[in-house]
Formats: C-alpha cells, structure tokens, sequence
C-alpha cells in the first residue's frame, strides 16, 4: 500500500514536481482521462530510493565479510608469531640438553677432582648461559663429601624435585619450568640429565639457566606494535613476558586463561594480567611442558578496524546523504529546464509535423515531440550547410587562399579559417584593415593603399586586384595575391562592405624569378664560352693545320661538356667528381687516373676555367707522359687546408725525364688559366717520372659555400676506396 501511493504523496509534498499551467495538452493528444504520467523529478526521487536500499544492505554485507576476514587474518598471525617462538625455544633447549649430555658422558667416563670439575663448569656455565651443578642421585641434593664431585652452590627448591625425580625415573634429561635455587635466588629455568654408570643413575647433572635467556629468544620472533608475547610453564607461571617482565614473572596466569589454554594451540579473547581486553594466540610444547602465548591488546586489534568502520560509515552515510541531495537538486535542475526546452522546440518545429516519441515521462515525451518536429529540417540543413563549408574549407587549404570581409565605416575585418595565417598572423590577432596593412611589406604599402582606394571610389571600377609582399613574424617574406570587391553600397553609392579571397602565390613568384635569373645567367655564360672560344683560338698554335685542329677540337669539346654539366646543375655549380670526370673524357674511363679527396661542390664560375686546367693536363700526359704507353698512371688529389684549395697532379711510370724541357702551350694554357680567370697560383716540377704540378686557389673564391666531406680515394667507375698504386 505503501509504495502504491508514493506518487501521489511525492506529488503532493513537492510543489516543484507540479507540470507548469501552461504545459498545454500532450503531444500524443492524450486527454486527463488516459494513464496518468509521473512527473521526471517525481521518477528521479524513486530511482535513488530504489537504488539507495540494496547498495546500504551490500554495503553492511560487505563490513560483515571485511570484519571476519580481518579476524581470521589477525587470528592467523598470531598463532603464527606463537609457534615460531616456540619453534625458537625447543630448538634452543636441544641445544642446551645436547651440551649437558656431552658433558655427563665424560663424567661417566672419568671421575675428576672437584677443582678440575668447578673450573669445567664454569667454563661451560658461561657458554650455556648459566650454572652447572652435580647432585647425588639418591636424594638429588648436591654432593658435599668427597669422592663424589659437586659444584658450589645451594639445593634446588622443592618446585624443582619433581624434574630430578623424572630423571632419576626415566633415565633422561628432563626441563623445570621456573624455580628458585634457593632462598634469595633469581628464578632459573634447570635443564638435568643423568650420568649413568653401569646402566645405573650414579648423579645428576643440572644445568641453572638464566630465564633471560628465554626472553631473548622470544625478541628475534619480530612483533607489531603493541603485541605481547609470554612463555608460560607447566604450572602455569609466567616464565618470561616481553613486556613488564620483571614485575609479573612467576605469577600465575588467569583461571579463564588457564581453561582456555587446554589445546594444543588456540584463540580466544579474554583480558590480561592488568586487567585489558586482549586476544590471546597460544601453542603448547610437549617436549617441554611449556606454552608460548600473543596477546594483541583489543585497542590494538580494533583500531584498524574501528578506522575501517568509520569510514565505511562515513561513506554510506555520505552516499545517503548525496543520493537524497542529488534527487532534489536534479529534480529541480531537470524539470524546469525541460519544461522550458519543450516550449522551445514546439516554436522551433511547427513547420513539420512527425509522430513524437512515446515515453512514461511527461516532459521528455514533451521534448522528444518537439524534437522530432525540428530534427527532419534541422538535419537536412545542418548536412547540407556542413558538407559545403567542408567543401569550401577543403578547397580554401588546398590552394591556399583565404576569403575575407571588410565593413568599411567600423573597419571591421573577418576572414575564413586560416586566411590570418597567410598572413603570419595568429588566429584572432588582425581584426581591422588597419592590421592587415601593417603585415604587409613597408615597400609596397603604397601599392595596396592605392589599389583599395580606387575600389573605394564612387566613380570607380568597384573592385581591384594587387599583388604585394608581407613580411612573417621569423622574417621570411611571402607573396600575396589579393582581389576584392564591393558588395554593399549606399544610397549615394558609398561603399559599406567589401568581400573578395587572398592567396599565397609565392612558389608561383620564386619559380618565376628563378626562371629569370636561370635566362641571366645562361645569357651570361654563353658569352663568357664565346669569349673562351675565341681565347682558345688566339693561343692554339697553327704551325700545323691536323694538330691545330685536333688541339681546338679538344679544348672546345672539353668546354661544352662543361657548358652541359653546369646547365644540368642549373648553373648552381657541380660536384668535384663530376667536374673531373667530364674534364678527363676517355682518359677518366681507362682507369689509370687515380683520384684522392673529399666530396666538394666547385662554384658555377670556377668550372669551365677548371675543367679546361685539367683538360690540358690529362693531354698532356696522353702525348708525352705516362698515358702515352700502357703502364702509366696519374694520382690527382686535393684537400682543402683553412682557407685554400689545393690541387695535385703527380704523374708516375712514363717515358724517363732526363732533363726538363721547353714548356708547352697546353702548360703555358694552365698557368694563364690558374693564375688570371681563377686567382690561383700554379707550381710545375720535371720529375723522372713526369708531370708534378701544384696548384692551390682561395677556397672562397672557387668552392661554393657549405661545401667539404670526409677525405676518400676513388677509382673511376669502382664503388669505395682503392689503394694508390706506385
């Protein structure tokens, strides 16, 4: 009956759970007589008390299984940390009966003098940790009259009797639990064994032990803060106890603790000694008669515990507490808010009519009516106004050109998504005309101005078209192709607002004024070969016409591969090893030109001088040196050293020199060549074995800039370094 009129009560106790008046009728066109609807705030307040009562009972359920496995972990431990020091102590004790055992099996052997037997045992005493006594075996007390050896020192107590009658009985070591040795006497712990002769019991030998002994063997057994550990002998006396030791040993343990204890090992809860609740963990010896017990002081157990439960408490009181609160405050924060959603969307979609949602709540019913009305156009709008703008995104970023908008009295200025950027501007930060002018190069400011100007005017042709620079915040410039129009006039004709695009065509504008520079200097060069050709001309002998023209036929042959290698470069320059190799021709292909030197890149002016150098060298030695016959070679080599480049050609294994002839016109050619068109200086040796010329240039003047690499030798047309031969 209860939950059956929850609802209504909900509704009359919260006025905030009230449809507003002017909800209007439902969108299904359902009247006040059809099933009645539970306001949302209503639903919110039974969910949370739905789902509020099974996580408070889990909740208690899981602090029961938490609380028992937190006992039967402590349980566990305790009765662990009991039988490891009792472990300690009856490995202990075998020891210390072992030591007595070794001992009387001399004495049984051998009868020694009293003095000799004092003086044994003590030294024994002191390494057994206590006093070592010989007794008379008929009555136990300690011998007095000679022959029969005994060590100074009182009778044991009447406590101790009963071990000296066990051993006497048994014929086997036997262990007291805590006695006195006499009046006045600190409690010790003895440990006797017989000495037997002739199968018989002929006396006793005791063993008085410390009990501290004991109590540092329960210490290497590690504890938490704040437990108890105590050894207990067969009287139920308190042997030792780690805590408080001196002022309760040998007293007797409770009668509660005394029932409790019957088990070979147990746990129960009782109080100590002072009187404090304690858990009590506790294992028995049967070898020694003895029982080692853990007290965890109840404080200590439940502390954890009672953090456990508090804050578990805590948490379900919080979770309560939040449940209830959120419920309220939803309720209010949803229901109003929908209500006036619903109103919204019927305004926004009366244009279409679709069948709404159908739903058990009232306002989202509502919602999902309106929604419905406004979705179909909404949606076909939205996707066809996203695919454009996409298209038109897609469209702007690959050709990179921005549009933009400028009101001209505010001097407002709005453009497309990265049209700033064109620009070297951050998003955002050119918000007028005025800021987009101070990008722009100050050399062709006038030029823009001008151009927006004759737009501006009544009179004129309305739109206009300027190319211009703009200089990017890292410096770099960037060519700007920018076209507007007017778009919005006034009456009088003034113009309001100008539209129009902006595109980066500096690659356009680079390639152009590559192309222009290239044609310079193809103009250029063409007329330095020109002036070559007819340099070569003048200084080629005529005195034969065959050897004349072999000779201009091979200076100009080497000059147009040149001419091909620099236009393949476009007139950069070339690398080191293609210079060489065009400047040798068929001598670089036979292979006996060896080459030596890092990887440089020659400057475009320094390749026609030099190719032609090397032309005249290599033919050189074709005519008269070393490739004139078959074993011949020629190491050319070069290192850039600071500032120089120096240059080596060593000819080796030729026709002998005996004696240094009239220099040539090719060698007359590469001393002119070095020393005026490349500002180089020229050394040339007669050696018996050819040619060894040197030549050294300033680096700046025939290497382009940045280049150098690791020095190599390279053999023509062999990938990797070969060895030079002699």
């Amino acid at each position: 009956m209860f939950w059956t009129g929850l609802p209504a009560r909900l509704t009359a106790l919260t006025p905030f759970f009230r449809p507003p008046r002017d909800a209007g009728p439902h969108p299904s066109g359902a009247t006040a007589a059809g099933p009645r609807q539970l306001p949302l705030a209503g639903h919110l307040a039974l969910l949370c008390l739905v789902l509020l009562v099974p996580v408070l009972l889990l909740t208690g359920g899981l602090v029961q299984i938490y609380l028992s496995a937190q006992r039967d972990v402590l349980r566990h431990e305790a009765l662990s940390r009991a039988h490891s020091i009792m472990t300690l102590l009856e490995r202990d004790m075998e020891g210390q009966v072992a030591a007595l055992q070794v001992m009387a099996a001399n004495l049984a052997l051998e009868a020694p003098d009293a003095a000799s037997f004092s003086r044994r045992a003590r030294m024994a005493g002191s390494l057994l940790g206590g006093r070592i006594l010989l007794h008379r075996a008929e009555d136990g007390r300690a011998a007095r009259a000679a022959p029969v050896i005994s060590a100074p020192g009182a009778p044991p107590s009447a406590n101790d009797q009963g071990s000296f009658a066990r051993t006497r009985r048994d014929r086997a070591p036997a262990i007291s639990g805590l006695v006195r040795m006499g009046p006045g006497e600190p409690f010790s712990v003895v440990i006797t064994v017989p000495v037997l002769r002739d199968n018989q019991v002929a006396s006793l030998l005791s063993l008085a032990m410390n009990p501290d002994r004991l109590l540092e063997r329960l210490r290497q057994v590690r504890l938490p803060e704040g437990w108890i550990a105590l050894i207990v002998d067969g009287q139920r006396h308190i042997m030792v106890r780690s805590e408080r030791q001196e002022e309760l040993q040998g007293r007797l343990i409770s009668e509660a603790a005394q029932e409790a204890s019957g088990a070979a090992s147990n746990f129960w809860s009782g109080r100590s000694m002072t009187g404090e609740p304690v858990l009590v963990a506790s294992a028995f010896s049967s070898e020694l008669g003895w029982r080692t017990g853990i007290l965890v002081p109840a404080r200590v157990a439940e502390a954890p515990l009672r953090r456990s439960l508090w804050l578990l408490g805590a948490g379900a009181g919080l979770l309560a507490a939040l449940a209830i609160g959120l419920a309220v405050i939803f309720a209010r924060r949803i229901a109003h808010p929908v209500q006036q959603l619903v109103r919204m969307a019927q305004q926004l979609g009366r244009g279409t009519a679709v069948q709404p949602i159908a739903t058990p709540i009232r306002e989202v019913s509502e919602v999902g009516a309106a929604l419905a009305e406004a979705s179909k156009a909404l949606r076909q709008r939205e996707k066809a106004l996203a695919e454009s703008e996409a298209r038109l995104a897609r469209a702007l970023h690959a050709a990179r050109i921005g549009t933009w908008d400028w009101e001209v009295e505010t001097d407002v200025l709005t453009g497309s998504v990265g049209c700033e950027a064109l620009y070297g501007v951050a998003e955002g930060h050119m918000p007028t005309h005025a800021a987009m002018e101070a990008a722009v190069h100050p050399e062709d400011r006038g030029l823009l101005r001008a151009a927006v100007a004759a737009a501006l005017d009544p009179a004129g042709p309305g739109h206009y078209d300027a190319l211009f620079r703009v200089v990017w915040p890292d410096e770099r410039i960037r060519w700007l192709h920018r076209q507007g129009a007017v778009v919005e006039r006034r009456l009088d004709g003034r113009p309001l607002r100008l539209s129009g695009v902006v595109m980066d065509v500096t690659p356009a504008q680079e390639a152009a004024e590559r192309e222009r520079q290239l044609a310079s200097e193809v103009d250029h060069r063409a007329r330095n070969v020109l002036t070559v050709v007819q340099s070569v001309l003048r200084m080629s002998r005529a005195d034969d016409p065959m050897r004349f023209a072999e000779a201009v036929k091979g200076r100009v042959t080497a000059l147009a591969r040149a001419h091909t290698l620099l236009a393949s470069g476009q007139w950069l320059g070339s690398a080191f090893h293609s210079v060489v190799r065009d400047a040798l021709g068929v001598h670089h292909q036979s292979g006996r030109i060896l080459l030596k030197g890092p990887a440089l890149t020659i400057a475009a002016h320094a390749v026609q001088p030099l190719v032609l150098v090397l032309h005249e060298l290599a033919t050189n030695a074709a005519q008269y040196g070393p490739l004139s016959g078959d074993q011949g070679q020629v190491l050319l080599s070069w290192m850039r050293l600071e500032d120089s480049l120096i240059l080596c050609w060593r000819e080796s294994g030729g026709p002998p020199v005996r004696e240094a002839p009239d220099q040539g016109f090719g060698l007359k050619v590469v001393e002119n060549t070095v020393r005026r068109q490349l500002g180089g200086t020229v050394e040339i040796r007669w050696e018996p074995t050819g040619i060894n010329c040197r030549m050294r240039f300033e680096a700046a003047r025939v290497l382009q800039q940045g280049s150098g690499a690791p020095p190599a030798m390279l053999l023509p047309g062999r990938p990797g370094p070969v060895p030079l031969r002699a």
